[in-house]
């Protein structure tokens, strides 16, 4: 899969859709990932502390976030440009089978297997 392909399909939201509205790309677009913005926001999102339901909880100090979902992966570019975040996987081929996995995993092995040069952790 050419590079140029994926950007294009991937902002075409063929492959990639936010489950936020685009909260948190909005949020990480433009900031680097070694960054204290960009740990602050990944902690945040991934802090089980910090949500109801698997969503922002409704008195969250960024109000843009509230009752949004936290789900979703963080997809980077090599240069280590956030491209999408909280974003569902779609429509990638399952060539493999891992047996006694959650969707997470199987959508993390097809990313993999399908996008050339990406890691899936």
């Amino acid at each position: 899969v050419p590079s140029r392909w994926f950007s294009k399909t991937v902002r075409a939201g063929r492959i990639l859709r936010t489950c936020d509205n685009n909260y948190m790309t909005d949020r990480v677009k433009n900031v680097a990932l070694e960054s204290t913005v960009f740990k602050k926001a990944f902690e945040q999102f991934t802090n089980h502390d910090l949500d109801t339901n698997d969503k922002w909880p409704q008195d969250f100090e960024d109000e843009k976030a509230r009752g949004k979902p936290k789900d979703g992966g963080f997809f980077v570019t090599r240069s280590g440009k956030p491209i999408k975040a909280a974003a569902k996987i779609l429509g990638l081929p399952s060539r493999f089978k891992w047996p006694n996995v959650g969707t997470k995993h199987e959508a993390a092995l097809a990313c993999a297997a399908e996008l050339p040069g990406s890691v899936a952790f």
